[in-house]
């Protein structure tokens, strides 16, 4: 779901780019994790209080820390190059392999519970 809802996003903020809009893009990038963060979990919060996995405290939220602390290292020389947008995007697909395996991993696991149920 998450490739759906960025789809849009990726297409102003690649155009916005390509135009020398950066200031969009990024604006647009740092907007939408802010509503993402507050507006949208908090409402979900208030509508029902979210249950929260051990494995978001153990795995997700320290890599959206390191996410967020590498992407303003990168920034402090005041441009994100083409050298940062590699390593980024080699992070991605590192980031979509390691989530892949580990769903792989516990499927079995949560098979079995629900085998075991009826």
């Amino acid at each position: 779901m998450a490739f759906d809802t960025s789809s849009p996003e990726l297409f102003l903020d690649t155009v916005a780019a390509m135009r020398g809009a950066t200031d969009l893009a990024f604006g647009d990038l740092i907007g939408s994790n802010i509503a993402n963060m507050g507006l949208i979990l908090g409402v979900a919060a208030v509508a029902r209080p979210l249950e929260l996995h051990s494995r978001l405290f153990r795995i997700e939220l320290p890599i959206v820390v390191a996410v967020s602390a590498g992407l303003w290292m990168m920034s402090a020389d005041g441009e994100i190059g083409q050298a940062d947008g590699l390593i980024m995007l080699t992070c991605f697909l590192a980031f979509q392999l390691f989530m892949y395996r580990l769903a792989t991993c516990l499927v079995p696991t949560y098979l079995t519970s629900f085998s075991s149920w009826g």
